[in-house]
């Protein structure tokens, strides 16, 4: 089986109020970095919310578990290996579930409105650099009504 792997690192800063550049310094409004590093088969989601992140599966094998490995999904530099419910085994192909919850996302997420910029800085195919190796959107932009959940499909 020939492996295909995504490396994937995206950025968001998320600023109160107003658009500033990822450049630009932390005063008015303040900025916050998310810097995300995951070994991605296929299709999963990244949900975000204050302080956690947490998985949601689609399809290939799950985050980090492909040809039964454990690699970690990398938050701001703490490495969090997600528990999965390993169905119908530890790759969890085509699971649709979720892993467990992280609460280690520091700085936490406000709970307020936020302009967001996403940044991808790679998304890598270790076994073939020239093909395409997949995108990175977010999906679903934090509301009052979502409780400021930010999802990330990649």
């Amino acid at each position: 089986m020939k492996r295909i792997t995504v490396f994937v690192v995206a950025l968001w800063a998320i600023v109160g109020g107003a658009f500033v550049p990822l450049v630009a310094h932390a005063q008015n409004p303040p900025e916050i970095t998310v810097e995300i590093r995951a070994d991605i088969d296929g299709r999963s989601q990244l949900i975000l919310r204050s302080n956690t992140a947490q998985w949601h599966h689609f399809d290939a094998a799950a985050p980090g578990r492909q040809l039964f490995t454990n690699f970690p999904t990398t938050i701001n530099g703490v490495d969090w290996y997600p528990i999965w419910p390993d169905v119908p085994d530890a790759e969890n192909r085509e699971c649709y579930c979720f892993s467990d919850v992280f609460a280690g996302v520091v700085p936490a997420l406000p709970a307020k409105p936020m302009e967001i910029d996403l940044q991808v800085l790679s998304v890598i195919h270790p076994d073939d650099p020239g093909v395409p190796a997949g995108t990175v959107t977010i999906v679903q932009f934090p509301t009052l009504e979502n409780d400021f959940t930010i999802i990330v499909r990649i």
